[in-house]
């Protein structure tokens, strides 16, 4: 049985901004469902709450952002992005959200990444 495949990891290395770039990947196989929306979730690490961690929330803090449809395809995904306003010497949690109607049932799934927990040191 084919399983959703959702992956994210960050580099903060980038020293000319206050930025982190988020590398992220999905694999949905046509027999699992179609994909029709994806994105990315971040928030400082002191702000982070696994209650309201989720696409939706309305957590605030959250920064909760949504591809364009154009970008949504169900496999060979990878994209980056680079999220600014990720400050020096602040923890950042962050990860991949992808939404699919099931193949078999019709309903909507999201489903979410590990975390990445990344660290923007000072320069």
């Amino acid at each position: 049985v084919r399983q959703p495949l959702v992956f994210i990891s960050g580099d903060p290395s980038n020293m000319n901004a206050e930025a982190i770039n988020y590398l992220f990947a999905w694999d949905i196989d046509e027999s699992i469902g179609t994909v029709t929306g994806a994105g990315l979730m971040g928030v400082n690490e002191a702000d982070y709450n696994e209650d309201t961690f989720y696409h939706g929330s309305g957590d605030s803090k959250l920064f909760d952002r949504t591809f364009a449809k154009t970008q949504i395809k169900n496999k060979n995904n990878t994209y980056s992005i680079n999220k600014t306003g990720s400050l020096y010497g602040q923890t950042y949690v962050a990860c991949l959200f992808v939404i699919y109607t099931d193949a078999e049932t019709g309903q909507s799934v999201t489903i979410y990444s590990d975390l990445a927990i990344i660290e923007k040191p000072a320069p």
